[in-house]
């Protein structure tokens, strides 16, 4: 149900972040935006941090707060990694959860880690995954 819950969202999030480090990889630098925002509801962040498998030690058994937020950085410090972080509400700093995403055992995480972490979640095409969820291998599209 996560696929379906928040697939899309975790495609456009590493789908970018491939995007930015082959520019990079190309160019040595980003000409394009080097910051993207997206707006969610707590129900879509909490399955995106499900997705991640960071949800159990960022969240425990609540949602997130109103003004919550995760910040993803990608990094070139010389290798790529990436950095997970969770502000619980405005009134507090935000934290590095790194660690708790699956497959990441340290922050910064490699970068090829972060993308393995959760390669079950993610889709491009939310209606085929809703299908196979609800139909199983039974489904043919």
């Amino acid at each position: 149900m996560l696929k379906v819950k928040q697939g899309r969202l975790l495609h456009t999030i590493i789908h970018t972040m491939r995007q930015q480090r082959q520019e990079y990889d190309a160019h040595g630098h980003i000409k394009k935006k080097k910051f993207t925002a997206y707006s969610v509801e707590d129900w879509l962040m909490q399955a995106f941090l499900s997705a991640i498998g960071a949800a159990d030690k960022v969240l425990g058994d609540k949602i997130p707060d109103y003004n919550s937020m995760i910040i993803i950085e990608l990094k070139k410090t010389p290798a790529w990694s990436v950095q997970v972080f969770y502000k619980k509400d405005r009134n507090q700093g935000a934290v590095d959860i790194t660690q708790h995403v699956r497959g990441c055992k340290s922050s910064p995480c490699p970068y090829e880690y972060f993308l393995w972490c959760c390669d079950d979640y993610i889709t491009e095409d939310v209606s085929k995954a809703c299908a196979e969820e609800y139909y199983g291998n039974q489904y043919n599209h």
